[in-house]
């Protein structure tokens, strides 16, 4: 009964979590863009690339984060939007500021990735109904 309740309890949190993210998408889609207040303690994350999507999947943002206190890790996210001009980028569950990218990454149209992001967001979102 307990791990039912638990299980219904951690998809709720899931799907919230989505529609938040489905909710930044629309706002990014109609020219919002995050300031300050969202990038301030955001992670920052350089040497880093996007690995091209399979059939149905968000790209990959992968690269040496940094945060605070001071901690260095190598991280792979699933990627929702970037801005390599304003340095910032949307992983599902949070923003991210971007340093340079490694020499020799994929090119990648930023518009391909916010649509490939948006389309698993959805089909995520059916499967936790």
């Amino acid at each position: 009964m307990i791990y039912h309740m638990l299980a219904h309890a951690e998809n709720l949190i899931e799907r919230a979590l989505l529609v938040r993210a489905t909710s930044i998408l629309d706002l990014l889609a109609v020219g919002w863009r995050p300031g300050y207040d969202e990038l301030d303690a955001a992670r920052h994350i350089e040497q880093w690339t996007l690995l091209p999507r399979g059939e149905g999947r968000p790209y990959y943002l992968i690269g040496v984060a940094w945060s605070l206190p001071v901690k260095r890790q190598v991280t792979v996210s699933a990627v929702l939007a970037i801005d390599r001009v304003a340095h910032w980028a949307r992983v599902w569950d949070e923003w991210i500021a971007i340093g340079d990218q490694i020499d020799g990454a994929l090119p990648f149209d930023a518009g391909e990735v916010q649509q490939a992001g948006y389309e698993w967001l959805l089909a995520e979102l059916w499967r936790h109904e």
